[in-house]
């Protein structure tokens, strides 16, 4: 049931969010508009995709589920067994041994707000414990959540506070869509609450913090998520063909390293259509995947962490693709943006040379656009990193 009705839309499928297949192209029409397979379709991920603006008051699905679908399966949190999990407070940044990998780290999250451009939820998976992820303060209920980009047994959950605590609830999730809720605690400012939990617990793909009771803000300084041995089934894993970028190599006429500075940093976007389409594909190493934004004039950066001096930037545009596009740097996102290149966008992957110093970089697209794999190359350049307390002016629409 449209609201604003496009033109025409499709139908799509896909067994992962990942890999969808066309199904239907169909005329949009005022009211109910309905759509039969014949044969029926066997999928877990329905896209549907407005060719023109769009707004969807009501979508339905109907069809059985056959016998043999392996389908991953949440379940509804239950509060008569307790919580299913012990939680230990302890002002150690790191748990248990030295060793034990943090299945958080560096993967891609997404929030339901930030209070500044330098708190934003990257930040929280960024491995460094003088950054942090704060929540607007008119946000209501916040929440955080990361995909740990493949299946896990989870063991134990740390949570690094901030000064601006909540009382909050950790939940689990195999498709990002139904989440099952595992356990309340409370955040103590500037300790970390660990969470051990039994053999019994599902197993997960993506873990979400819900702050309920809270001052005016929710802050995390970081978030550890510790496995019992490994990943089993990874959800979102590309095929063999398509595990790195087909332009993560730099073209052999330059001389820019060959590390792509952006791979898995943490970034923000103006907007994201999808659940699977967020910010953080952009930066996954995954042709595979893209970053789709809404509408209308758009943005995404990247934080490198640190002051770099750019050879050239490589876009790898997906199947949206801008009029123009401008790169874009900034010494602080929250206060000015400078354009440094601005030219049309050509399908595929499209590379821009530059001469500039920066820790932050956008690409700016003058209309909607996806992004498969956004890379930067350059070298270090002695900068500092940007802390979040560098951010004091009120937040605004960058």
């Amino acid at each position: 049931l449209f609201g604003d009705v496009p033109q025409q839309f499709v139908l799509q499928s896909a067994p992962d969010g990942i890999k969808w297949t066309d199904r239907a192209v169909v005329d949009g029409a005022n009211g109910f508009v309905s759509t039969e397979f014949d044969p029926p379709v066997l999928t877990q991920w329905v896209r549907v995709l407005c060719r023109t603006t769009c707004s969807i008051r009501e979508l339905t699905i109907h069809g059985d589920d056959p016998d043999g679908a392996t389908t991953p399966t949440t379940t509804t949190a239950t509060t008569s067994a307790g919580p299913v999990a012990t939680t230990e407070a302890t002002t150690e940044s790191t748990t248990g041994s030295v060793n034990r990998v943090n299945l958080a780290e560096l993967k891609p999250v997404l929030a339901s707000s930030q209070r500044f451009a330098a708190e934003h939820v990257s930040r929280m998976t960024d491995g460094l414990p003088s950054t942090q992820w704060a929540s607007a303060a008119g946000d209501v209920e916040p929440w955080a959540w990361v995909d740990l980009l493949g299946v896990y047994g989870v063991a134990e959950v740390a949570i690094h506070w901030a000064v601006d605590v909540a009382d909050y609830e950790l939940q689990i999730s195999r498709n990002a869509v139904e989440w099952t809720s595992v356990m309340h605690a409370s955040g103590l400012a500037g300790q970390t609450v660990r969470s051990s939990f039994p053999a019994t617990t599902a197993d997960t793909q993506w873990i979400r913090v819900v702050c309920r009771s809270f001052d005016s803000t929710c802050a995390i300084k970081e978030l550890y998520v510790y496995d019992v041995a490994g990943p089993e089934t990874p959800a979102t894993t590309a095929p063999a063909s398509t595990a790195a970028p087909a332009s993560t190599a730099a073209p052999a006429s330059t001389a820019a390293p060959a590390e792509n500075l952006a791979l898995s940093k943490p970034v923000l976007a103006s907007s994201s259509v999808l659940p699977d389409e967020y910010a953080a594909r952009a930066v996954d190493g995954l042709a595979s995947t893209q970053w789709r934004s809404a509408a209308g004039d758009q943005w995404i950066w990247v934080d490198l962490l640190s002051s770099y001096t750019l050879s050239h930037v490589v876009v790898q545009w997906g199947d949206q693709l801008p009029s123009s596009f401008n790169v874009e740097i900034s010494s602080n996102p929250a206060v000015s943006w400078d354009s440094v290149v601005q030219q049309p966008a050509a399908a595929g992957a499209q590379q821009v040379d530059l001469g500039s110093t920066t820790q932050w970089l956008r690409i700016y697209c003058n209309g909607g656009c996806s992004i498969q794999e956004l890379q930067v190359y350059g070298t270090p350049a002695n900068g500092r990193l940007l802390q979040a307390q560098d951010v004091n002016a009120d937040p605004i629409l960058l």
